[in-house]
């Protein structure tokens, strides 16, 4: 629900298994991972960002969760607005630290701050006993990020792991700069055994702040370019290598890079309005373009598509190793690009020529009938 109410058209990156392979598939969601046949510039683009990121097979694409995975600049070039990890993966984040000592027994109903000595907080890591026992109820501990009057500002919730389960329960909760403590409550129908051992609280990437906690971690990457977005400059690498290894550097946001030398002029500022966002079969664009430069599209239609200008037919150009551009001059514009698989035209010719013959055949049927009666 979080996603489908945030990702406004952009998309998602998945470690691990936090989001099941389909499951973006079903509810709409774009995802930079996921289990589909992937076009080849898109597979190269994810080895050069996670080499394990095939590691179940060709159409079954994943990441790991890192730090250096999550704020990679690919990720930034394909549009990855959000990072989704599962719970029971360590929390990323610049530093972790341990804020006080809990008691030998968290017992229900009880509520235990603690300051925060490193702001932003992203989550705690409770420690859990080996072989703990929740109880036969629902046990379920509660995370808080309290302001200095006491106020939660914002928290998460994870229900208890059965026994031989983790031996520390994960909380990221969403990150706030004004936070000045931690709250844990705990609610179950028995104490939860945590032996005494510290509360260890880790700090949040500036860039990388958690948004959701709880069954997941959504962390938001702020430094994820926009999925269709302005670029006033490029850099022409006719080199696959080459140029995957330069996107993964990371460039200026208003520069895009071509896989051929354009000849276009560039270098001017403009401004996107998405008229029709349909991926499948068309997006409309209106473009108003102080001077010349590109229109980049994150998506791989790179194959199958055209584009024009207000009516008339342009290149499309390779960008960024997966995506598309269009070169925009100077003014107002209409930008419309549009599906146009290998064998369209023919196939629509073919089914024409069918029709117009299936009525001709029906015709004549009919004319016969009739002689026949007179």
């Amino acid at each position: 629900e979080f996603l489908m109410a945030n990702l406004d058209g952009e998309r998602v990156a998945a470690s691990d298994v936090a989001l099941y392979p389909s499951t973006t598939t079903y509810y709409g969601i774009r995802s930079v991972t996921g289990h589909a046949f992937a076009p080849r510039t898109w597979k190269e683009a994810l080895v050069t960002l996670d080499p394990d990121a095939l590691r179940f097979s060709e159409t079954f694409t994943t990441l790991r969760t890192s730090p250096e995975i999550a704020r990679s600049p690919m990720l930034d070039r394909l549009s990855a607005r959000y990072f989704v990890a599962p719970a029971t993966v360590p929390l990323l984040g610049t530093e972790r630290r341990s804020v006080g000592a809990l008691p030998d027994v968290i017992d229900p109903g009880r509520r235990l701050e603690y300051p925060i000595t490193s702001a932003p907080a992203a989550g705690v890591a409770i420690p859990l006993p080996k072989g703990h026992d929740p109880g036969t109820g629902t046990s379920i501990v509660t995370v808080e990020v309290l302001d200095e009057d006491g106020t939660a500002l914002s928290s998460a919730t994870r229900r208890i792991p059965t026994p031989h389960g983790p031996t520390e329960l994960l909380i990221g909760v969403p990150t706030t700069d004004r936070g000045a403590a931690i709250r844990i409550g705990f609610s179950g129908d028995a104490g939860l055994v945590v032996d005494s051992r510290p509360l260890d609280l880790v700090t949040a990437f500036p860039d990388l702040p958690v948004v959701f906690g709880g069954s997941t971690t959504i962390y938001e990457r702020r430094n994820a370019l926009e999925r269709i977005r302005w670029a006033s400059s490029s850099i022409p690498m006719e080199d696959p290598a080459a140029r995957l290894a330069l996107l993964a550097t990371g460039l200026d946001r208003s520069t895009v890079v071509l896989s051929a030398p354009s000849t276009s002029s560039e270098g001017g500022e403009g401004s996107i309005d998405v008229v029709l966002d349909d991926a499948r079969d068309s997006i409309v664009l209106d473009v108003s373009a102080v001077g010349p430069g590109y229109v980049v599209i994150a998506d791989s239609l790179q194959v199958g598509w055209s584009a024009t200008i207000d009516g008339a037919t342009v290149d499309l150009l390779e960008a960024d190793h997966v995506g598309v551009a269009v070169a925009i001059p100077a003014g107002n514009h209409r930008v419309v690009l549009n599906a146009a698989p290998d064998g369209w035209n023919v196939g629509r010719a073919i089914s024409a020529t069918s029709g117009a013959v299936l009525v001709t055949s029906i015709g004549i049927a009919i004319l016969r009938r009739r002689a026949g009666a007179t």
